[in-house]
């Protein structure tokens, strides 16, 4: 069998099995350095990490050592700070792996980043060597190889042997590189070195996939959803990849096939040429999602977390576009790019969310009923969220949507009864100023049906016992439940105070409100009992 053919066969098998056994499954591999070459560099990092302490050492024998550069760039990095823990974890594993792996690895590794690692750790000290103070150096525990650069370890720690050792197969093999370091570590500004360090990395991380902060937040620009809509397949939004290579990363890939999202049960029905070109455009989203949201490199749950989070907002798009345009999945997927269907779907999530603020406004978020508060939180983000989740679906929309819009609707009748108008204070109520909007309404309702008032005022003890004997009764089981005709009386209410846009909604709030009401007062047996410190949905004065 072709040898190719044979290694993309192997591959395939060990890509499909799990994360913690695909170290070992290449380890066991007759073609172990073959397939580490075929990886990409996100793929082995996550291999590597996956067995770190284990099967890592024998790994990194047979990486190649510009991979081994891209895991440390990976790795060692917070936002733009270079981990000296890091880098000095990396090479230890590297030292243990073999000498030689060390040697092959210092000569990839960016000169500049071994500069910094050794100004964390070294004094050196440059002399003549007619100089009269070498003595004194050396008392001074200084060592040196050539008599002209001295160095004296600050600390001495684990790794101290790493780095001396380092240091001497510079300086036998790379001298000119064993000079760089000393030279660089007298002279170079730290601050200088990281920034050109971190700018070199950024390049690096552009060629794995990752492109630089400011460029992935394109993925959150507010787009009316209508020109996403008409949006066919762009060009500039399709990766270039060399097929040659497995740049597909089986964490990725193992979402997309085994997810329950709309899109993990759609890509199989997408041509295989189609098919082959979304799922490339999904993990360099998912890599975007990761920069966008200035999550670390090197937790291989954040790299989950950033393909779940593609794949749910894909998934709205998907599920928006397949409404809005009367298409299949399929049709979509291979007439769009992936990237436009997250952005369809953030922004629709976005448009809620400026809906919601706009009611907000008018109201503290406080006086949200509770029944409708699960959503608000997470909407408010400035990534927004579907109750701690990744928005997914039109269902959770829809739903989110509709709450907004009984929040709304009662806003509304709220500012028409004039609540905030209430001269009396509220602090010598059974709510003080822990009031709600539903409170707000259904009192309203009880000094209308009292008084035939529409407006918002505390009920006295007197006028709370009248109410609640209008407007419930008791059942069979002794449980107070709302009155036959408080329904009608309260839509009728509702719509006297503010004609409603919606009937439908109307009837909703009436629903929401009354199953309020009958919640807080079923337990009440008796009205002489009757203790208005327990109740809440209606506002007493004490």
């Amino acid at each position: 069998m072709d040898t190719k053919i044979t290694l993309k066969n192997e591959l395939g098998k060990i890509l499909q099995s799990t994360p913690a056994g695909r170290a070992r499954a290449i380890i066991d591999s007759e073609h172990t350095r073959e397939i580490l070459e075929g990886l990409s560099a996100q793929e082995t990092y996550m291999i590597i990490k996956e067995a770190w302490g284990t099967d890592s050492q024998i790994l990194l024998q047979y990486v190649p050592p510009e991979t081994v550069c891209h895991c440390i760039d990976m790795d060692c990095w917070q936002g733009d700070t270079l981990s000296v823990e890091g880098i000095l974890d990396w090479l230890w594993e590297i030292y243990n792996a073999s000498v030689e792996t060390l040697q092959d690895a210092l000569q990839t590794i960016d000169l500049d980043l071994i500069i910094l690692l050794y100004q964390t750790c070294i004094d050196v000290v440059q002399v003549v060597p007619t100089d009269e103070g070498i003595s004194d150096l050396l008392d001074a525990g200084y060592e040196s190889f050539d008599d002209i650069y001295y160095f004296m370890f600050r600390e001495e720690g684990e790794k101290t042997s790493l780095l001396k050792d380092m240091l001497s197969l510079l300086f036998t093999h790379f001298q000119s590189v064993y000079y760089s370091i000393m030279e660089g570590v007298i002279w170079e500004m730290r601050s200088s070195v990281e920034e050109s360090l971190y700018e070199r990395r950024s390049l690096r991380l552009m060629e794995m996939g990752f492109p630089p902060p400011d460029e992935a937040t394109s993925i959150y620009r507010r787009v009316r959803p209508e020109k996403l809509l008409g949006s066919g397949i762009i060009a500039s939004k399709v990766p270039v990849v060399d097929r040659n290579r497995d740049l597909l990363p089986a964490l990725y890939l193992d979402h997309l096939a085994q997810g329950t999202s709309l899109l993990s049960s759609s890509l199989g029905e997408a041509s295989p040429g189609e098919r082959e070109r979304f799922t490339y455009e999904m993990i360099y989203l998912a890599n975007k999602v990761v920069m966008a949201d200035y999550r670390p490199l090197n937790e291989v749950d954040t790299l989950k977390a950033s393909i779940e989070k593609a794949s749910a907002v894909t998934s709205l798009g998907l599920a928006a576009a397949m409404r809005e345009g009367g298409r299949t999945a399929r049709e979509v997927i291979e007439t769009m790019n992936a990237e436009t269907l997250f952005s369809l779907g953030f922004n629709l999530v976005m448009d809620q969310k400026s809906r919601l603020k706009g009611v907000l406004q008018g109201i503290p978020a406080s006086m949200i009923p509770e029944k409708l508060t699960g959503f608000v939180e997470g909407l408010m983000k400035k990534r927004p969220q579907y109750r701690g989740e990744e928005f997914s679906s039109l269902e959770q929309l829809d739903e989110v949507a509709k709450d907004i819009d009984r929040i709304a609707r009662m806003a509304g009748v709220m500012d028409r009864l004039g609540w905030e108008a209430v001269p009396e204070n509220l602090e010598g109520t059974n709510t003080g100023g822990d009031i709600d909007m539903e409170g707000i309404i259904l009192t309203s309702l009880a000094v209308n049906s009292l008084t035939g008032q529409s407006a918002f005022r505390p009920l006295s003890r007197q006028e709370l016992g009248s109410f609640i004997s209008l407007a419930t009764v008791l059942d069979p089981a002794g449980m107070r439940v709302v009155a036959p005709g408080l329904r009608s009386g309260l839509a009728a209410f509702l719509a006297g105070i503010e004609p409603p846009a919606d009937s439908a909604l109307t009837e909703d709030i009436t629903a929401l409100l009354l199953g309020r009401l009958e919640e807080e007062t079923t337990g009440i047996r008796s009205l002489e009992e009757l203790d208005p410190r327990f109740i809440t949905c209606l506002v007493v004065r004490l």
